[in-house]
């Protein structure tokens, strides 16, 4: 048994119906509507207001700048979770300077015990390079080995018997010594 075939003949007749008018006008190109409220009274709506024609080129600069916001939103979302986990990595560059100022305002009893306690540094210490601050380090190779040594100097100071006898006082020859006399 074959298949019914579809009656396409009104909408043709409407179609057709319209083109034949003499005064018809596309929809497009309608300015004013003539429109039925519910309370039944009769009124003229503008529809130049609503101009949604849009240029191909337009369409094209809005899709592309909705794309370019996507990528930005994510492009920082992601930066800013790099740059959390950067700043747990990097737990260790601590800046000394508050701590110089808070020893730097530490009274103590005499200048002898504090030169008597210390132990002076030996020549090879002297050699040694200055330190750099740690925000002034740019690299992570570098940062991470300056990290390296002060944990490594840390150590040392923490073991020195001058450090077990007066801690204050070594910490703070500790730091005149690494940043210089202030």
């Amino acid at each position: 048994m074959p298949k019914l075939q579809r009656n396409k003949g009104k909408a043709k007749n409407l179609e057709s119906e319209l083109r034949n008018r003499k005064f018809a006008v596309r929809q497009k190109d309608v300015i004013e509507r003539v429109v039925q409220n519910e309370s039944g009274a009769i009124g003229i709506e503008s529809t130049q207001e609503k101009d949604t024609a849009i240029s191909k080129q337009l369409k094209k600069k809005l899709r592309h700048e909705a794309w370019i916001e996507k990528l930005d939103g994510a492009y920082s979302v992601r930066k800013k979770q790099q740059k959390k986990k950067n700043n747990k990595q990097n737990n260790l560059a601590v800046d000394l300077d508050d701590f110089n100022e808070l020893l730097n305002n530490i009274d103590v009893n005499t200048a002898s015990n504090i030169t008597s306690t210390a132990s002076a540094p030996a020549p090879a210490e002297m050699q040694r390079p200055i330190v750099v601050a740690s925000n002034k380090i740019k690299s992570k190779k570098a940062r991470k080995k300056a990290e390296m040594q002060e944990i490594v100097r840390f150590q040392k100071v923490m073991q020195h018997s001058a450090f077990k006898n007066d801690p204050l006082a070594t910490i703070r020859q500790h730091v005149q010594n690494t940043f210089g006399q202030s």
